[in-house]
């Protein structure tokens, strides 16, 4: 009789301690279960796209009538996605801002021109929000910051130091932003987010970019990767890009996407390719 009372006890024992973990991790919120991950690289978030685009100064690529050099190529965009609640870290579905873009280059001897052709093709976040653009040259992974003295936007010279921003347009809207470069090189141009609190208006930039008022660096900065190297903006070159759904862990929505970061990008190399359709829009 005392041995079938032992035994009872120990399965109970048992069953209470299995009861509470699985209500433990149960519990454990977006962020807890992005903490989780080992990211030993941060490198790995700037594998998604190449960050620069190589250009011949010695030479022409110019192009009679309107057609322009299509970045990136065939089918495929840019797409920039990012969570808005730097520095804190927010839901993890990366979906707090999803811009498209398909960029249109030419240069002739000195002279780049061209534009940004984006679509917004989510905004899940709450907060009042800017974006903007940022322009460098890139030297062998170096990027510095071209200035707003060699810059006109949409016709416009752009006057001072800060960036080009606009409001960030309705959800599902498309629009062009055009440029002119009074200089040529290796160029990369990236969009940011300025998302506001009250009166207080952070920049958000592309894991491990430098808030524009820092010029030249190079990549990774650390200023918008956390301590465990865990990025608020991607940049992935992709045909296509399923949204997670609101609140949607990223790590649920595309399944293959942290055996990738963990592994600094050896593994899974085209998970973007597979998200789960249970989690995406």
């Amino acid at each position: 009789m005392l041995r079938n009372s032992f035994f009872i006890a120990m399965i109970i024992l048992l069953f209470v301690g299995c009861t509470k973990h699985t209500i433990e991790q149960g519990e454990l919120s977006n962020k807890d279960k992005m903490n989780e991950l080992n990211i030993p690289n941060p490198m790995v978030w700037n594998m998604l796209t190449k960050q620069a685009i190589n250009i011949n100064t010695k030479s022409s690529a110019f192009k009679s009538g309107s057609e322009l050099n299509e970045y990136p190529s065939s089918n495929k965009y840019y797409f920039a996605l990012f969570e808005d609640l730097y520095p804190s870290q927010g839901d993890y579905d990366f979906n707090d801002v999803v811009l498209r873009t398909k960029l249109y280059l030419d240069w002739d001897n000195d002279q780049m021109w061209g534009s940004f052709a984006t679509t917004v093709m989510n905004i899940g976040g709450s907060l009042k929000t800017k974006i903007g653009l940022m322009f460098y040259f890139e030297n062998n992974g170096t990027y510095t910051r071209i200035d707003n003295s060699n810059l006109t936007i949409n016709g416009q010279a752009l006057e001072g130091d800060s960036p080009f921003m606009m409001d960030l347009p309705r959800e599902g809207e498309s629009f062009e932003v055009e440029f002119e470069i009074n200089d040529s090189g290796n160029i990369w141009i990236s969009w940011f987010i300025a998302p506001s609190k009250g009166s207080v208006e952070r920049e958000i930039h592309s894991a491990g970019f430098a808030p524009s008022a820092i010029t030249p660096f190079t990549v990774p900065r650390y200023e918008y990767l956390t301590e465990r190297n865990l990025p608020w903006g991607l940049e992935i070159e992709a045909e296509e890009l399923a949204i997670p759904i609101e609140k949607t862990l990223f790590l649920d929505a595309y399944p293959f996407f942290a055996a990738w970061a963990e592994s600094g990008g050896e593994e899974n190399g085209d998970w973007y390719l597979y998200p789960d359709t249970n989690y995406t829009e």
